[in-house]
């Protein structure tokens, strides 16, 4: 035991240390200790030069995803800004409908007359829209009449709304949902840029976003914060409110009093539900109960009726689901979107998780079915989209939180997904829209030049026309100045129009300008008018002028 302990203490025995082993008595030996400490020194070095190169290669991923992002939304904006004043008649969606509408606000005229009777328009949409731009235009100098000046100002009143609506989704996603900073650009971006260029032309379609996109905001917000009593109905109150607004603007607005009664019928909360009614139907009712002095006597038949174009089922694949699922590749983000639904809607869900499993479902049912309506197009999908990429960003937030090793992987996702979908959108919009034969105002000047003085020296007479973009040029002197829209309704049996014929009989109709190789019997006939007699008088810049005959 002596010898044992002798040479132990002599530092035989070797001592474990790290990786090394090394005996007691050669542990301060200069040969091994700067090899150990070199070894260390490397593998620092090893360490923070992968660290750098990590941090470089996330850094370059959220550049490109910022970089795609801000591309798109500079070229939309540039483009938004090139046809305020480009003289385009129409770019899509009937926007001379909407013109032909706030002219009669500035002639002092209610919006909505019986559709039945002179000057037997057809006004479609709710009033929001048209009495902002009214009022602008009126602000502006601008008269009745000149149709390039107002569907310029109405122009510049939608994009100004989009921009708005770009900032707001990125507050929305970045504060309401907690969504990080590049992901709730990317996301905000994503979204509006599926909303052009529908935000941007002389419709109300940018406004009702608005205010679903800050009612969506507001209820998620609430329900999140957990707010109880009062302050949870003030909530709910300002964002039913706002659905009502986002209605006056366009009705497809109201959707977002469906979502919400929808979501506090399924949770059983009875005096929500009620605040939800009494925020919408209240002001709805008091607008249709004070209409007759408001806006016009006939502001159902309107807005109710204008609406009946019958349905389609290949208009519907052609112009809403195709373009949507296949062209904006929205296929594969509506699975991820029928996922969520599936895993928040269970009750046990927190409530807020389940409010957007409510509204991805409600959204979704809605713009299907109402897809089938002639006339429908990709925009039918527009806030459905917002809310499937308010849910998709939320769900990817606490995941890359929570789990740390997700979160390289998500942010390149991110970024490949911003590259490819920004690039491919913004090539395929600008073959869509910039390529296009518009046709401008321009156009149109020879033939305003000769009607303008055919009416000046007749004003006891009218005229028809199939272009309502000419019929704008002279509101209140053309008769069914919204001819496409009304020959739908009349085969739809929604108006009548024997007063109209009846005019043309007697001559009170003096001129119609139809198109090169039509004539008055087939193309009144789509509104089931017989015109009587009326002879070709001349051709010009692709309209055949006919004059009646009754009063030669």
């Amino acid at each position: 035991m002596r010898s044992t302990d002798r040479r132990n203490r002599s530092g035989i025995d070797r001592k474990t240390t790290g990786c090394h082993t090394v005996a007691p008595g050669r542990r301060n030996q200069p040969g091994i200790q700067t090899k150990t400490v070199t070894d260390k020194a490397e593998r620092d070095s090893d360490a923070r030069q992968a660290t750098v190169f990590v941090r470089v290669l996330d850094k370059v991923a959220s550049i490109l995803a910022t970089l795609a992002a801000a591309v798109a939304i500079g070229y939309l904006l540039w483009f938004a800004a090139g046809i305020v004043g480009s003289g385009i008649t129409e770019i899509r969606g009937e926007e001379p409908l909407v013109i032909s509408g706030v002219m009669k606000i500035l002639l002092g005229l209610p919006l909505y007359t019986d559709p039945e009777q002179p000057p037997f328009d057809l006004v479609q949409y709710t009033p929001l829209y048209h009495y902002l731009l009214a009022g602008g235009s009126w602000f502006a100098g601008i008269e009745p009449g000149q149709a390039k000046a107002i569907t310029s100002s109405a122009r510049l009143l939608s994009v100004s709304i989009s921009t708005i609506h770009l900032v707001i989704l990125f507050l929305i996603l970045r504060y309401a949902f907690q969504v990080r900073g590049v992901s709730a650009f990317v996301a905000a971006a994503a979204i509006w840029t599926m909303h052009a260029p529908w935000e941007f032309m002389a419709r109300g379609d940018g406004l009702a976003s608005l205010c679903f996109t800050l009612a969506i905001g507001i209820a998620f917000y609430a329900l999140r914060r957990r707010h109880v009593g009062v302050r949870i109905y003030l909530f709910i109150a300002f964002a039913s409110f706002l659905g009502y607004v986002a209605f006056m603007a366009k009705q497809n607005g109201a959707q977002i009093c469906v979502v919400l009664l929808t979501y506090f019928l399924l949770q059983r909360e009875w005096r929500c539900s009620v605040v939800v009614i009494a925020a919408a139907v209240i002001p709805l009712a008091l607008t249709v109960w004070f209409s007759p002095l408001l806006v016009g006597e006939h502001f159902l038949d309107h807005v109710v009726g204008g609406l009946n174009n019958g349905i389609r089922i290949r208009g519907a694949l052609e112009k809403a689901y195709l373009p949507v699922f296949l062209d904006l590749n929205m296929a594969a983000l509506t699975a991820v979107g029928a996922y969520l639904t599936c895993l928040w809607w269970p009750a046990k869900s927190d409530p807020y998780r389940r409010f957007i499993a409510v509204a991805l479902a409600v959204t979704f049912t809605l713009a299907s079915l109402s897809s089938l309506k002639l006339g429908a197009a990709s925009h039918y999908y527009n806030d459905y989209i917002s809310v499937l990429i308010f849910a998709i960003a939320f769900w990817l937030g606490p995941i890359v939180r929570e789990r740390v090793e997700y979160e390289r992987p998500i942010r390149w996702a991110i970024a490949v997904f911003a590259v490819l979908f920004f690039g491919c959108f913004l090539y395929s919009f600008r073959n869509q829209y910039e390529k296009r034969d518009w046709t401008h105002f321009s156009n149109y000047e020879r033939v305003v030049v000769r009607l303008k003085k055919d009416l000046t020296s007749r004003p006891d007479v009218s005229f028809f026309t199939i272009d309502p973009t000419l019929a704008n040029h002279f509101p209140g002197r053309a008769v069914i100045p919204q001819y496409p829209l009304s020959a739908i309704m009349h085969a739809r049996g929604v108006v009548d129009y024997r007063e109209a014929e009846a005019m043309m009989q007697n001559g009170a109709v003096r001129w119609l300008f139809l198109g090169d190789g039509q004539n008055p019997e087939r193309q009144l006939g789509f509104v089931g008018i017989e015109p009587g007699a009326y002879t070709r008088q001349d051709e010009l810049d692709g309209f055949s002028i006919w004059v009646s005959a009754a009063q030669e």
